[in-house]
């Protein structure tokens, strides 16, 4: 058994009133069910979306081998991802991506293909079009509560003329209220993991925790789900010792500028007209030969998302 994630006053310095009473909130509680990957049967965690063994995975570490930074595992309280984690790859061709979609909707045990190579520069990858999103079991929220997030990560990140592109999990809070009652995305935040491959697995948490029950006042947020997601570059990423947690309500200085701003660049409350999760699934029909090609619906979303500034983490 791995030991709790311990929260230091250095990192987290909300997290250390103790209460008596059952009522009273419990601040630092990993609200994430399974977040730690632990948990699962055959080839699937519970708790989580579908591994589809193509290009999300759960996987065991080997023993002894995993390269952690040591800067990280100070930030984290001395402690260590270890075990199970998840596994997404980025390198898949998506037209094998979708092909496998399609082939695990008529048959959840189907084995899973070998991986086609991705020829350079991979734009028709999945990393380089939809990318790959592993979503977790809704989680419930207090409307005036405060949360952070935070996360053990290993890949790379990139940021260059066209944007800053690096793994991140989205906590996306959700309404049953939309159309036929059906699941709609309401706000939205993320986690930024600006990993560096030669440091290993990394230690990534917000600066500032965040209140997604305030975000909307025509809606309730009734709670929440954590996305994670990566896209470029074509690589291979880890998560590990995943957490979403409450804490007090902070000082205003202390608050982000986002919740002054809600309807910023940065997407944090979505507006009602965008009932539609960002991330809309691989296109069922490819354009027709005598159209010209165009770029995938969630693009521009995408790219706004990951312009990113201090406040957006």
């Amino acid at each position: 058994m791995r030991r709790s994630l311990a929260i230091t006053p250095a990192l987290l310095f909300f997290c250390t009133a103790a209460f008596s009473a059952d009522s009273a909130p419990q601040y630092g509680v990993n609200l994430v069910q399974n977040g730690n990957f632990e948990l699962g049967k055959g080839w699937q965690p519970v708790n989580w979306s579908r591994m589809d063994r193509l290009t999300s995975f759960w996987k065991e570490a080997v023993p002894g081998k995993r390269n952690i930074d040591p800067g990280s595992a100070e930030k984290a309280g001395g402690q260590f991802p270890s075990g199970r984690y998840l596994l997404i790859d980025t390198d898949v061709l998506l037209s094998q991506y979708q092909e496998r979609q399609k082939e695990l909707d008529n048959n959840p045990e189907a084995a899973p293909p070998e991986k086609i190579p991705v020829k350079p520069p991979g734009y028709d990858s999945v990393g380089g079009t939809y990318g790959v999103a592993v979503r977790s079991d809704p989680i419930p929220i207090e409307q005036d509560a405060y949360y952070n997030i935070s996360a053990w990560c290993k890949g790379t990140w990139q940021k260059n003329a066209d944007g800053d592109f690096m793994p991140m999990i989205f906590v996306k809070g959700y309404s049953t209220h939309g159309p036929s009652g059906r699941e709609q995305e309401v706000t939205r935040k993320y986690l930024a993991c600006r990993a560096d491959a030669e440091k290993g697995w990394q230690f990534f948490t917000w600066t500032r925790p965040y209140a997604p029950g305030k975000l909307r006042k025509d809606v309730k947020v009734e709670y929440v789900r954590l996305v994670v997601f990566c896209y470029w570059p074509r690589y291979e990423y880890g998560f590990d010792d995943v957490r979403f947690f409450r804490v007090p309500e902070p000082p205003d200085s202390e608050k982000s500028p986002l919740e002054k701003d809600p309807e910023g660049k940065h997407g944090t409350a979505v507006t009602p007209d965008d009932d539609k999760d960002w991330l809309p699934p691989p296109a069922e029909k490819q354009p027709a030969k005598d159209q010209p090609d165009v770029k995938p619906e969630d693009y521009d979303a995408l790219k706004s998302l990951t312009e990113v500034t201090p406040s957006g983490e």
